[in-house]
């Protein structure tokens, strides 16, 4: 994520030697939110948002918090998802000042989107109806 121009701070680089395992989720999401500029926030751990404490956190500190659909995929799997989806997650860190929660999902759909079966009918213009028989057709 790096070399496409992602700053990215991992939470064993922010809490080396193992002070990761022992820092509570609130102090590490308020420590986001107290850096210029703040940091965005990437997890799988869905109880950012389903245990009160943190959510509390998440509101009193206005973090922007971006949840992974699930903690069991390889990392460049959450990579690619991320890189595809960046122009939007730009769009809304830019446009929403936080808190807030949003989901990630690897298998986006709007990544890939409007298939189309060709005509030979010009481009943008719809095909004309086949023409009806004349009586001129009919044999007798």
């Amino acid at each position: 994520m790096r070399r496409v121009g992602f700053k990215v701070r991992s939470i064993y680089q922010v809490y080396p030697k193992k002070k990761h395992e022992n820092t509570k989720d609130p102090t590490w999401i308020a420590k986001c939110a107290s850096q210029t500029p703040p940091w965005i926030a990437i997890s799988g751990d869905k109880r950012l948002e389903t245990t009160i404490e943190n959510r509390k956190a998440v509101i009193d500190a206005k973090c922007k918090i971006f949840l992974l659909e699930d903690s069991n995929s390889l990392p460049e799997e959450w990579a690619a998802a991320i890189i595809a989806g960046r122009l939007k997650i730009e769009s809304i860190i830019r446009n929403e000042s936080g808190p807030f929660f949003v989901n990630i999902a690897k298998h986006a759909r709007s990544h890939v989107a409007e298939f189309r079966v060709p005509t030979l009918s010009p481009v943008g213009r719809p095909s004309a109806p086949p023409s009806a028989p004349t009586d001129q057709s009919v044999a007798s």
